[in-house]
């Protein structure tokens, strides 16, 4: 049998090779099954001005992977709240600002095309138009995001508060459709910092803590939606590519980014960032991803469930089916409004057999994460779940094989190729590694 250390000596291999190729200044991954941990390697630098050294303790933005662990932490305050995440009568309640009567709401603004100026128009939505909170995690609520629309770019530009992804402003923001309509991944998500909050009473920070983080025993200072200043000590940063330079492919980013940070109350008007709210180690983060290997859904380190049975059934199932809706994985699976963010792609996951291109589709499950539909090019086998974030990283969790891998990067933009071969090298290299076949 393979042992931990060879493993990882493997996998940092690859990850070597592909900095040597200038594929990205430094990368990390970690690989686990039902068992935990079998490989995990750093290599590379993390930050591209003080060159100082990616490893397995460096603390990076986790980006859009945030989402299934605030999913997790969504689905788990409303079941131990009793919320019903389909009621709109309950969401209301809770959050008035999504009520069609709240003075000043937007939300139910829907794009309309342009005027003869070329600026966006409006129409009110239908009275049958009502958003709940698993629309918000299925990415059905009609929202856009500021990269991947035109309008919602345009509306950065020009609605008060577009800029701030902060701000109550920023939220309070008209949608592209009506819900349930279509699949588009959307800023929707962020309102579930405010259903959080009001679901259980603290700030959203505190909420990670005591539903997900303590249960599971992720160390302090590994995982947070706050960097303490242990976190900033052991942060790289986010650097850019510069693809028209192939001697120094990566530079440091030439505008300040950050996410919105609140140790504990947020202030009035402010809104924590659900989109992508975590920094962290990747080992930590890893923590969430392997707890879902488990045959009976999540459980914390005393082997108690996160989730009852039927909730977790739902919540990995295809939230999508009962709306009739699938997502396209072409011509394109992702489009890009701000090509310093995001590169548009057309492929996600390449399935193993080549069809019809418009046979090749995908699911979503409320885990906020696409679900293969076919076995992939790199050997995932249908009802894997997997996403990734802004800053090149992305995750995999095969419950079927009983493995699962992330790895990471910190760069801009999101979905070059090289960075999506790296993806598919790691996820290749998993499943050739899996304990449970080389055993």
């Amino acid at each position: 049998m393979t042992n931990i250390s060879d493993l990882s000596s493997s996998l940092e291999a690859l990850l070597a090779a592909a900095v040597d190729r200038k594929v990205a200044p430094g990368l990390s991954a970690v690989a686990f099954d039902r068992q935990g941990v079998f490989a995990q390697a750093a290599t590379g630098i993390a930050d591209v001005e003080t060159k100082k050294p990616v490893t397995l303790d460096t603390v990076v933005w986790l980006a859009s992977t945030s989402k299934l662990a605030v999913s997790l932490l969504t689905l788990r305050a409303a079941e131990k709240h009793d919320f019903d995440i389909d009621s709109h009568e309950q969401l209301v309640k809770l959050v008035p600002e999504l009520g069609r009567d709240w003075k000043g709401t937007k939300v139910y603004d829907l794009f309309d095309g342009k005027d003869e100026k070329g600026d966006w128009k409006f129409k009110m939505s239908p009275e049958s138009d009502k958003l709940t909170v698993r629309q918000m995690l299925s990415h059905t609520t009609g929202y856009g995001y500021f990269f991947n629309r035109e309008e919602n770019a345009w509306l950065m530009e020009n609605a008060e508060g577009g800029h701030d992804l902060g701000s109550m402003l920023y939220l309070n923001a008209p949608r592209v459709w009506e819900a349930d309509k279509e699949w588009h991944y959307s800023m929707g998500v962020d309102w579930l910092a405010v259903v959080i909050t009001r679901i259980t009473g603290i700030p959203l920070r505190a909420a990670f803590q005591q539903y997900l983080f303590e249960p599971l025993g992720i160390a302090p200072d590994t995982l947070d939606s706050f960097r303490t200043p242990a976190m900033d000590a052991q942060r790289g940063s986010i650097a850019l590519h510069n693809s028209a330079n192939s001697e120094t492919p990566f530079i440091p980013l030439p505008f300040p980014f950050d996410t919105p940070q609140y140790e504990a109350t947020v202030p009035e008007g402010k809104n924590p960032l659900t989109s992508a709210p975590l920094w962290g180690t990747l080992p930590a983060f890893a923590t969430i991803l392997q707890s879902l290997l488990n045959e009976e859904g999540p459980i914390d380190r005393n082997g108690l469930p996160l989730l009852s049975k039927k909730l977790w059934e739902r919540a990995r199932g295809d939230a999508l089916a009962e709306l009739g809706i699938e997502i396209p994985q072409r011509p394109n699976f992702s489009e890009s409004v701000l090509p310093v963010f995001a590169h548009g792609i057309d492929w996600w996951k390449k399935p193993k057999v080549l069809k019809e291109e418009e046979d090749s589709k995908l699911g979503w499950s409320l885990l906020q994460a696409t679900i293969l539909k076919e076995e992939s090019d790199t050997g995932l086998q249908p009802g894997t779940i997997t996403w990734a974030g802004l800053a090149n990283t992305y995750y995999f969790i095969d419950r079927s094989q009983g493995i699962g891998a992330i790895v990471t990067t910190q760069f801009f933009p999101w979905g070059t190729q090289e960075m999506l071969d790296i993806r598919d090298e790691v996820e290749r290299w998993a499943v050739a590694n899996n304990p449970k076949r080389t055993a």
